[in-house]
């Protein structure tokens, strides 16, 4: 039978892994606003961004998706540098924000 295409975020996430990262770029872009910030689309794209020295890009995914995770009231704390970008997406913060 017919293969499923993977989900984007796998596939990204597999991009970046095999050293791809400016691949997982485009698989971001080709995505709406709406379904980036759904899963953990955002998170592979931001992250690719930054291995593809795109570090503003890179700032601003994060910065929107911390927006729409966080509980109203608490503060968006600052990115600063990859390793920040980077601890932020895999260092589990992200479901601190829920």
């Amino acid at each position: 039978g017919e293969r499923c295409e993977p989900p984007q975020h796998t596939r990204m996430l597999r991009a970046i892994l095999e050293g791809r990262p400016a691949e997982a770029v485009e698989l971001g872009r080709s995505m709406s606003e709406e379904d980036l910030y759904l899963g953990y689309d955002a998170l592979y794209y931001g992250w690719a961004l930054t291995l593809t020295g795109d570090e503003q890009a890179a700032r601003v995914v994060y910065v929107n998706l911390r927006r729409r995770l966080l509980r109203q009231g608490t503060e968006i704390p600052a990115l600063d540098s990859d390793e920040d970008l980077i601890r932020v997406a895999y260092g589990g913060d992200v479901f601190a924000w829920f």
